[in-house]
C-alpha cells in the first residue's frame, strides 16, 4: 500500500522536485511540513532538529498511516502557497538550497502555523489562524543566539518560554506527531 501511495503522491507536479532546491526525484519527507526534498535537503533538515524537521526516507523507513496521510493532505503546493502567503523567506535557489536559508525558512512563524495547520487538516478540523498558538520556545531572533553545540542554533524548542503558558499543543488540539 505505501509504494502505491507515495507513487500517487509524487504525481502531483509539485512533489516530482525538491521542496527546497527544485532538484527532481526527491525521496526524502519533512513530516513536520508534508513535504518532499532530495536528499541533500534532507541533510540540512534533519540539523535543525525533529522539533522543527522531522525527516523520512520514501523508501528506507517505515511508516504508520498517519505519517503517510501528512503527506496526502500536505504535498509541496500546499506548503508553499501557504508560505508565500504568510512571508515565509524562499531564499536562493539551486542544489543543494543553502542551509542557512532552510533554517531561516523553518525558523519562520509562518512554518510553525503552517504545522499547526496541517496538523488540524489530517485530523478533519477546522484551523483559524485568530486560534493559533505560538509555541512556547519560539524565538522570533533565533538568528542572533549564540551556538550551543554543535552546528545547532538555538530555535524553536530552546530556552525558557516566550509567551503565556498554556497546555494547548495547536490551534485544533490535534497535533499528531
Amino acid at each position: 500500500m505505501t509504494r502505491g501511495a507515495f507513487h500517487e503522491i509524487l504525481q502531483a507536479p509539485a512533489n516530482g522536485k525538491c521542496m527546497e532546491c527544485a532538484a527532481s526525484g526527491p525521496q526524502w519527507a519533512d513530516l513536520h511540513h508534508g513535504v518532499i526534498i532530495c536528499l541533500d535537503c534532507a541533510g540540512v533538515h534533519r540539523s535543525l532538529g525533529v522539533h522543527i524537521s522531522f525527516v523520512r526516507s520514501l523508501t528506507m523507513d517505515e511508516w504508520t498511516p498517519d505519517q503517510l496521510r501528512r503527506l496526502q493532505v500536505g504535498g509541496n503546493e500546499k506548503a508553499t502557497e501557504f508560505f508565500i502567503d504568510h512571508g515565509v523567506p524562499r531564499g536562493s535557489t539551486g542544489h543543494p538550497a543553502s542551509a542557512p536559508d532552510i533554517k531561516a525558512r523553518y525558523n519562520h512563524i509562518g512554518a510553525f502555523k503552517y504545522k499547526d495547520k496541517l496538523d488540524c487538516d489530517v485530523a478533519d478540523k477546522p484551523w483559524s489562524e485568530e486560534n493559533f498558538v505560538t509555541p512556547s520556545g519560539y524565538n522570533p531572533d533565533w538568528e542572533n543566539q549564540p551556538v550551543v553545540a554543535a552546528n545547532r542554533i538555538v530555535g524553536m524548542g530552546s530556552g525558557p518560554p516566550k509567551g503565556p503558558k498554556t497546555n494547548k499543543k495547536s490551534c485544533c488540539e490535534c497535533a499528531i506527531l
